[in-house]
């Protein structure tokens, strides 16, 4: 068919300018100076990178796997069976299929911008209704035998395979959206209910399509879970598995979107192909990114001398939780960078969970957002179910969870439907952040703070003490832990 064919050449440019092995090898030679021989080039499937990047970093010996992403190559969607060494893929869904790109099109439809503010969306549906709505939706996805289903081409349409890279959404989608839902939200207009119960409506599907889902391992279930792909970094989706689902335990990688797939070609080749060991008697650890010592920061608050002073306390945690407990938000920068999209103790803002208004004052003077999203809190690892419903399951170290808030001490941290996506610290994972939390605890009778990402919206977590220092200049943040040094602003309205 007509259709079919240019189908076929969208996506054959896109596979040559992008996938194709020499296309690669010009990149390194282009970009990095690196000529890499044919031999060292070893592809792997988008799909089974995320699969890889799951299980292969869980602490299972074996498990069922799934994901769900946008797309990959040709496919959304892919199950598989974990065991030792080797991941066996057993079905996968083919595009026009996406449970991504449905979600990623309502996205784009309410205003926002795709492949980065779905989490918006998440945020926003708990304020909505999904009854509106909810019919109108189901009808572009149809559920299939063994936990099969298929989205409508019109919502998918890979004819307009450049509008939807660029927009997001497919013109043919934006008529059947505003046929179905009306006209489209303009950036930065204000929500409507209509806004909200799409949300809503959006959210719901979502869960209930993977819930779906997993009726493929029905026959053979394994006890253990492992997720990854853009779709799994829902945490609200996510904390129903954890409440409702049929496993008793679960993994998800942390960087669950695409930045994993560079990790899991990695872990997929040393395991999978080389059959090299694997450790599964130790949790995987975050904190992959750059580290930098005490000296470089001393040398990057030496530049700013004519705008800081700082000292090195002789317990940098016991005053720091001094400064939260007297209502200070301060800005923590310790150890290396972690790896994903949260900030998980070493890139974060952080403030009292029990102050009200605390995150009203946040998301007006420093992160400058929508005041609708919620905030996350962490927890001590020890204390973690005395304040939020874990269902049994022990910990919940990558804030990819969102469970109810047993506590009604933590108003800052609960949002409107009650759930927080909590993130406990072990004294193992993080020492120091431990350390931080449990002073506030001895303080406070509450080993939790309000965490939050230290970067202002649109801008990239901080990175380097540069980063943290420019991040910190410019906003209404007045303290600082940096390294082993405590910061204040000479002028405090600086």
């Amino acid at each position: 068919r007509p259709g079919d064919l240019r189908s076929l050449v969208a996506a054959w440019s896109a596979y040559r300018d992008c996938y194709h092995p020499e296309a690669l090898r010009r990149a390194f030679a282009r970009d990095l100076d690196f000529d890499l021989p044919k031999s060292k080039l070893h592809l792997v499937e988008h799909q089974l990178c995320h699969a890889a990047s799951s299980f292969y970093t869980s602490p299972y010996e074996q498990a069922d796997v799934l994901t769900k992403d946008q797309f990959g190559e040709v496919v959304s969607a892919a199950y598989l069976r974990g065991e030792g060494t080797r991941l066996t893929l057993r079905k996968t869904l083919p595009l026009p299929t996406s449970l991504g790109t449905l979600y990623a099109a309502v996205t784009t439809f309410l205003g926002f911008t795709h492949h980065s503010d779905e989490y918006k969306i998440m945020g926003l549906a708990p304020y909505g209704d999904p009854a509106r709505f909810r019919d109108k939706l189901a009808s572009l996805v149809e559920l299939g035998r063994g936990g099969t289903y298929r989205t409508s081409p019109l919502v998918n349409n890979h004819r307009h395979l450049a509008s939807l890279q660029k927009n997001g959404i497919a013109p043919e989608t934006v008529e059947l959206f505003e046929r179905l839902f009306g006209p489209a939200r303009l950036p930065n207009a204000s929500l409507t209910d209509r806004d909200r119960e799409l949300a809503a409506a959006i959210q719901e599907l979502t869960e209930r399509v993977i819930a779906h889902a997993l009726e493929f391992f029905a026959s053979g279930r394994s006890e253990q879970l492992c997720l990854a792909g853009g779709v799994f970094l829902n945490c609200s989706a996510n904390g129903k598995l954890l409440a409702h689902g049929p496993y008793p335990r679960i993994h998800v990688q942390p960087a669950a979107n695409d930045a994993g797939c560079a990790l899991g070609a990695a872990l997929y080749h040393y395991h999978h192909t080389l059959g090299r060991p694997r450790r599964t008697d130790r949790p995987f650890s975050v904190y992959l990114g750059p580290s930098f010592g005490d000296d470089r920061i001393e040398e990057a608050l030496g530049e700013k001398r004519a705008e800081l002073r700082w000292t090195r306390p002789e317990d940098l945690c016991a005053e720091t939780a001094r400064l939260l407990d007297a209502g200070e938000i301060v800005a923590w920068f310790q150890g290396a960078m972690e790896f994903g999209p949260r900030a998980l103790g070493n890139r974060s803002i952080l403030a009292d969970p029990r102050v009200a208004g605390m995150k009203d004052r946040i998301n007006a003077c420093i992160k400058k957002r929508e005041s609708f999203r919620p905030f996350a809190p962490s927890v001590t690892l020890e204390r973690a179910a005395d304040y939020f419903e874990l269902y049994g399951r022990a910990d919940s170290p990558y804030m990819l969870f969102a469970v109810p808030v047993r506590s009604r001490a933590l108003p800052a941290v609960t949002h409107v439907n009650g759930t927080a996506r909590v993130h406990t610290v072990s004294q193992e994972a993080n020492p120091i952040y431990h350390r931080l939390l449990t002073a506030f605890g001895r303080r406070t009778g509450v080993p939790v703070l309000l965490n939050t990402s230290f970067n202002t919206s649109g801008e990239p977590i901080v990175c380097s003490p540069e980063d943290a220092l420019k991040t910190f200049l410019r906003t209404e943040l007045r303290y600082l832990a940096v390294g082993p040094f405590l910061v204040e602003k000479s002028s405090p309205g600086a």
